[in-house]
């Protein structure tokens, strides 16, 4: 599978996709209006993806757009741990992959490169309450978040090109926007960061990995911290 290089993501609803043209620099020798977005996305160096929403992916103009537009499919809500509808983690000790199964398969079927956003995220509301509620040590903290790490990308290794491994931790652990890094403030630091990245090379060694967050575009606390 390959490596996705640059990328434009297009957080957008289905029924105003097409609505994206508006933002691509388009030069005047473009005169097809019925090239695909990924086509004229391509002569910039970009690459073009759209979140899978596993509620939509089999409607239509959803799946016309999605499979003809893009580039590649990103995973999101169905890696959480925690969904309204679903999540990888209902228990402890028990996985449920059958969501994003169904998205890693339905890319494959089209033959589109797969971005998974996230294996770890501190955001508390997606989190199960097994896992806030269980009064676990620093300790068993991170042999839990080892263990979902291994079983996670071990599981989709060779399957998915890219792994958001950590979530926004940098903004969250600095309570910015008054936003809260539940794994740091749980644990106590921020030493699973470094811990995650090690566990996901493991899990996968040809995934490219990812440490994302926001805010980090100019000099600052955020930007300074990832960079330390």
């Amino acid at each position: 599978m390959p490596v996705l290089q640059q990328k434009l993501i297009c957080i957008i609803p289905a029924i105003i996709l097409l609505s994206v043209f508006a933002f691509l620099y388009i030069k005047p020798s473009y005169k097809d209006s019925d090239t695909p977005l990924k086509e004229l996305a391509s002569q910039h160096n970009l690459e073009l993806g759209n979140f899978a929403i596993f509620n939509h992916i089999y409607e239509e103009p959803y799946k016309e757009i999605l499979t003809t537009q893009f580039d590649f499919v990103l995973a999101d809500n169905t890696p959480n741990w925690y969904f309204t509808d679903g999540g990888l983690r209902p228990t402890k000790d028990t996985y449920n992959f059958e969501q994003l199964d169904k998205i890693v398969a339905y890319a494959q079927s089209y033959d589109m490169p797969i971005q998974a956003h996230h294996y770890v995220w501190g955001d508390e509301k997606w989190l199960p309450e097994w896992l806030k509620h269980g009064n676990f040590s620093k300790e068993e903290l991170m042999q839990i978040l080892k263990d979902h790490i291994l079983t996670v990308g071990g599981h989709y290794k060779g399957q998915i090109a890219e792994w958001t491994v950590v979530n926004e931790a940098f903004t969250r652990s600095m309570h910015l926007y008054d936003l809260h890094d539940w794994w740091a403030d749980s644990i106590g630091d921020m030493s699973y960061i470094d811990q995650a990245f090690i566990w996901a090379r493991q899990a996968d060694p040809y995934a490219v990995l990812i440490l994302n967050d926001f805010g980090n575009d100019t000099v600052n606390n955020v930007s300074n911290s990832m960079y330390e």
